[in-house]
């Protein structure tokens, strides 16, 4: 996953997620206990998929899809799902490598058109 690179002709929402995701992800000095609670996350769930046998992962409502990303880049065939387009496109905008697809849609009211 590589880090986003700022666009002044970003829309608001990709802006706000841009300096959200550089205090979780990206930049420990900027608020480390933001920094430090979402890495321990991100840690514990890494280590869920991996002591468990499953090859493909879904992650519902996955905002800006780092955990995603991160699962693909290690081998997972991930799928994305989040309600809003515009978060996805600014996941896709991290993307390097990995089997991830990424879908814009609600979950629960589309059930039956998800391969769970």
């Amino acid at each position: 996953m590589k880090a986003p690179q700022f666009s002044e002709d970003w829309s608001d929402d990709f802006k706000a997620l841009y300096y959200h995701d550089m205090q979780e992800i990206w930049d420990p000095n900027i608020a480390p206990h933001i920094w430090n609670q979402y890495h321990n996350q991100l840690d514990i769930y890494t280590n869920i998929a991996t002591t468990s046998d499953a090859s493909t992962i879904l992650d519902v409502g996955c905002a800006q899809a780092t955990l995603a990303l991160l699962l693909a880049e290690q081998g997972y065939d991930v799928t994305a799902v989040d309600l809003r387009p515009s978060f996805l496109e600014y996941a896709k905008s991290r993307y390097t490598h990995g089997k991830i697809e990424f879908i814009a849609g609600n979950i629960l009211e589309d059930s039956d058109t998800w391969r769970i």
